[in-house]
């Protein structure tokens, strides 16, 4: 893909090469000490994220176990359930630790917000 630019206000895209989108990935497991995840669109977890555990996501990501380990998020939101002592969520490289309530993280005006789901 070329960009060449027309005006300071305006971009022309050539597409005569087409880049897939990266599909959502579904882990319905697990994710155990020293893997390291990486994805370059969503991903959905089912499985607890084990301490020394690493997930790293470029789209939007929902974690419906525990999170024990790390936990890398750039997409335009997450839901996570809980984060335990030793977990870490780095949402556009701002860090949460420890809660126990799902919360749900979106990334708005260029600055994270976070809603408590009920």
């Amino acid at each position: 893909t070329v960009i060449s630019a027309k005006s300071a206000n305006a971009a022309v895209i050539n597409t005569s090469t087409t880049i897939p989108a990266a599909k959502t990935r579904v882990i319905r497991r697990h994710i155990r000490s020293g893997e390291n995840i990486e994805h370059n669109g969503d991903m959905i977890c089912f499985g607890r994220i084990n301490s020394g555990a690493e997930i790293t996501v470029a789209g939007c990501c929902m974690l419906f176990a525990p999170l024990f380990g790390l936990c890398r998020v750039q997409g335009e939101a997450a839901f996570v359930q809980s984060v335990g002592k030793e977990g870490l969520l780095m949402f556009h490289d701002e860090i949460f630790e420890s809660f126990d309530a799902p919360k749900r993280f979106f990334w708005d005006n260029n600055e994270v917000k976070i809603e408590e789901c009920k």
